[in-house]
């Protein structure tokens, strides 16, 4: 095996060979065993310790989807590790379809050193990362042993990113589809499972009641400041015989609730009257539900239409509760039985109102449409509750605090109650066998959690770290974590990972429509700006950024900082400076030419310029050219001009420059690919229109 140094004049370069692995020279190169194989998962083992006086401690281990990194000044370089200098070892193994000559690149600061099939490369280099020589390395088919490590600086910000180019492209990221690592590490393991207990604990509001942790920390994890739903203020619009049922038995009206059971310890009569009691209390302290004028005027075929094209069907089903779903999907068997009439098609037009932190995001549904879609879930709702008496607000409003409600559910007083249970992490080693996670229904007045043994044991897991586990904030790992919980790859892609709502729509929907093609989330925070991603996250753009779908990307308000932080964060992007429109006047005459109909590369037959719509057929459409400056990082936008389907293969964009080189329009700088995409971008941002200018969202 060899490699090839590109290096600066005078730089000298000494290469280290070291022999295969014990167990892996029976094998072929690129080969791995079997059992090896079947334990392989996407992404790179990372393997974290802090920094105090040259020595290190306080271990921790993650996937991590690429090598990259980005810690700001005085934050933390994981969840479980507390600030300061750090060392991450990111191990694993990169699979290649063809052998061949491959270039590496770093970008940040720090030091780094990486090993490659046993050849090491940037041994120890510091500094500027970005000032380092690129390194050329021959790889095998199959499976590339990969190690990299990487200390931060001693002080100020810590930032890593690994790309690489080959022969059939230019510099770009590493691709998540192509690495690989042992999920059987027994300190992934345990970092894994403390992650989830952590998240599980944070998700069902533990510290509401339990004492040991200042919940409200702005450095802490995000989701402790979460507030349950403002049930005094949503209960108006619900139905009392639905409200009671909910009480009793949350998980019987709703698959994969957090509510837990409180009147689980009384027998079926007493139990009942008080959650009327209870539901009587809301219902009193709610205010009144407004008339449900229009409703009748909807229509159940427009609100089907919706339902398929607004994407509703990828994450909701009509059956029971307790049935089974390939896809996993909430239940709207109820949902008609839940809401009066009229008061569901406003909860659809603003689904935070009364829950912040609500995973249902906001649609940007009028409440025309919101009608129709509320016609339609109640015709296709066949959950029925049954009756019940009517109890008294008297007696539900001294339950209300004996059960504690208050500690998890807003309510008009803003300020947070305090903790009432005593120290979790006091007793965290008996913890998974009593209280809220013992195995058997706890006693009454004890939350009984719908917690499987796996959950219980990964909570109890979390409380042995204490209180630690909780204190910081890590951007990246929160995207990670909401992807999954907000299902975000129903309906993009992921790593290789389809997404599920084309399947969904060609087996249940009747509409008749092809699935859209729907961005991937592999680059987008490669992709995309952070600033223009938080400002779609939060429905604040002021446009749609893809007008041509008939799906709308919905909005997910309380989440935008954090997830819009995270997934840049992922590719190794901290904060970015302010974005700057710097336009070149000859360029950008240039770039208008080659943007043209007649004299270039007719841009404006796919893409609408301002208010000027685009002549292709409805699905080679794409987006706004108006907005690509503030939308894209010139990176990007560079490597998507050379190589779009190396990015999307399914994309209609057409590759002006198939050797990467040269376009055919050899008026422009005689062809030069590079140059005239680089004009073409001073066009498009003298196209900007400033944010200050751009309509507010509704």
């Amino acid at each position: 095996m060899c490699r090839r140094v590109i290096c600066c004049s005078g730089l000298i370069v000494t290469v280290f060979f070291t022999a295969q692995a014990a167990g892996f020279q029976a094998l072929r190169p690129g080969r791995l065993p079997k059992d090896l194989r079947v334990r392989l998962i996407p992404g790179l083992q990372a393997v974290f310790q802090t920094v105090d006086q040259g020595q290190t401690h306080g271990q921790d281990a993650r996937v991590d989807r690429l090598p990259a990194i980005t810690v700001a000044r005085g934050g933390a370089p994981t969840a479980l590790l507390s600030p300061g200098p750090f060392t991450v070892e990111w191990t694993g193994y990169l699979k290649l379809r063809l052998k061949g000559s491959y270039q590496f690149f770093l970008s940040g600061q720090g030091q780094v050193s990486m090993e490659i099939n046993g050849i090491r490369i940037w041994d120890g280099a510091a500094g500027d990362l970005d000032r380092l020589p690129a390194e050329q390395i021959d790889l095998v088919r199959g499976y590339n042993r990969l190690r990299i490590r990487y200390q931060s600086v001693s002080s100020g910000a810590a930032q890593l990113r690994v790309d690489w180019s080959g022969g059939d492209f230019v510099r770009e990221p590493m691709t998540p589809q192509r690495l690989f690592c042992d999920s059987a590490d027994r300190t992934l393991e345990r970092g894994r499972q403390i992650r989830r207990g952590r998240f599980l604990a944070a998700r069902l509001h533990c510290f509401d009641c339990h004492a040991g942790l200042m919940r409200l920390a702005s450095s802490g994890m995000p989701e402790l400041n979460r507030r349950a739903p403002d049930l005094l203020a949503a209960a108006g619009s619900l139905s009392a015989d639905w409200v009671v049922e909910w009480l009793l038995d949350p998980q019987r009206v709703r698959n994969r609730s957090s509510m837990p059971r409180l009147l689980h310890g009384l027998p079926a009569e007493p139990a009942e009257r008080q959650a009327a009691d209870l539901t009587a209390y809301l219902l009193a302290k709610s205010p009144r539900s407004l008339k449900d004028e229009g409703v009748a005027a909807g229509s159940a075929e427009r609100g089907e239409a919706l339902f398929e094209d607004r994407g509703c069907i990828g994450c909701h089903r009509f059956t029971a509760p307790g049935d089974t779903d390939e896809w996993d999907r909430l239940s709207l068997h109820f949902v008609a039985a839940k809401f009066k009439t009229g008061t569901l098609a406003r909860f659809l037009v603003a689904p935070e109102q009364h829950y912040a932190w609500t995973a249902m995001p906001n649609l940007g549904l009028t409440l025309s449409e919101a009608i129709d879609l509320e016609v339609f879930l109640r015709r296709s709702s066949k959950g029925n509750v049954a009756a019940h008496a009517a109890g008294e607000a008297a007696r539900g409003e001294k339950l209300f605090v004996s059960l504690g409600c208050q500690q998890c559910h807003l309510t008009a007083v803003q300020v947070r109650p305090p903790a009432v249970s005593r120290v979790l992490w006091k007793t965290a080693g008996a913890a998974a066998n009593a209280g809220c996670l013992a195995p058997d229904l706890p006693a009454n007045g004890v939350p009984a959690f719908a917690l499987g043994e796996a959950e219980r044991m990964a909570i109890a897991t979390a409380l042995q770290v204490g209180p630690q586990a909780w204190l910081h904030g890590v951007a990246s790992e929160f995207a990670q974590r909401q992807v999954q919980r907000l299902r975000c790859t129903t309906c993009h892609q992921l790593d290789g990972e389809q997404s599920t709502l084309g399947y969904i729509l060609d087996e249940e929907a009747v509409g008749g429509h092809p699935p859209e093609a729907i961005p991937e989330l592999t680059w987008v925070g490669d992709k995309l700006r952070r600033d223009w991603t938080r400002r779609l996250l939060a429905g604040q753009l002021g446009y749609r950024a893809r007008e041509h779908l008939r799906i709308q990307m919905p909005a997910f308000v309380s989440r935008a900082e954090w997830l819009s932080r995270g997934l840049a964060a992922q590719h190794g992007y901290g904060q970015e400076p302010a974005l700057r429109i710097e336009v070149d006047p000859r360029k950008a005459a240039i770039g208008a030419q080659l943007a043209a109909m007649d004299t270039g590369m007719s841009c404006h037959r796919c893409h609408p310029i301002a208010d000027r719509q685009p002549q292709a057929p409805f699905d080679a459409r794409s987006t706004n050219l108006v907005h690509v400056a503030q939308r894209l990082r010139p990176s990007y936008y560079r490597r998507w001009m050379l190589n779009p389907q190396r990015i999307d293969p399914a994309t209609k964009m057409l590759r002006f420059a198939p050797d990467g080189k040269r376009t055919s329009l050899r008026q422009y700088y005689k062809g030069d690919a590079m140059r005239q995409f680089d004009a073409l971008w001073h066009y498009l941002q003298s196209l900007h229109q400033p944010a200050s200018k751009e309509a507010a969202s509704p």
